[in-house]
């Protein structure tokens, strides 16, 4: 098992857990008893039994069940999110914040092969381009100030790129233009 489905797995293991833990809360706190995990599951089980309607909102059947579930499932994998997303947003924050008062910089790096690459580096005033391996980091070259300038300035754009529905759009047209012209086929007997 490689390093990528092992982490899909335990992730979904994870919410899983997660979502039998907020089931058994929501359980828990609905009965308002103080009942152990292992009563409260056996409680969310027997809930799930089919037994007869009573009415048009039936609380003991079992789609009540899996609705609950399913709510409690949204709400958790909700909550993961949110949470991922406020730790991206602080450690993004910081680190910009740690950036500009920095006296080393990378500017950029581009992979050139399989854990190979090159990375400009900015030292005070001036850059160096680096070669990364698994094994060594070599100097390649050092810039001055100004060549690093000229480096570093955006460059124009040409003509921008078009949305997806213009490109869309034409590649449709062209078609239709094509059956248009396509004449029938006559076959002869």
């Amino acid at each position: 098992m490689n390093k990528q489905t092992r982490r899909t797995v335990v992730l979904t293991a994870v919410i899983l857990g997660v979502a039998v833990l907020g089931l058994i809360a929501t359980s828990t706190l609905q009965s308002g008893q103080n009942l152990t995990a292992a009563e409260t599951l056996g409680t969310v089980m027997q809930d799930a039994t089919p037994k007869p309607a009573t009415g048009p909102l039936d609380t003991s059947s079992p789609i009540w069940a899996i609705l609950k579930m399913l709510s409690a499932l949204v709400l958790v994998i909700a909550a993961l999110y949110g949470g991922l997303y406020l730790l991206k947003k602080m450690m993004t924050n910081r680190r910009f914040a740690a950036s500009q008062d920095a006296a080393l910089e990378v500017l950029e790096s581009a992979y050139v092969g399989p854990k190979k690459m090159l990375s400009l580096v900015r030292v005070g005033k001036k850059a160096v381009l680096v070669g990364v391996t698994d094994q060594q980091i070599s100097l390649l070259t050092e810039l001055d100030a100004d060549e690093t300038a000229v480096l570093l300035t955006p460059k124009p754009q040409g003509k921008p790129s078009e949305s997806f529905g213009h490109l869309f759009k034409r590649t449709t047209d062209k078609l239709r233009d094509m059956q248009a012209k396509k004449e029938p086929a006559v076959v002869e007997v």
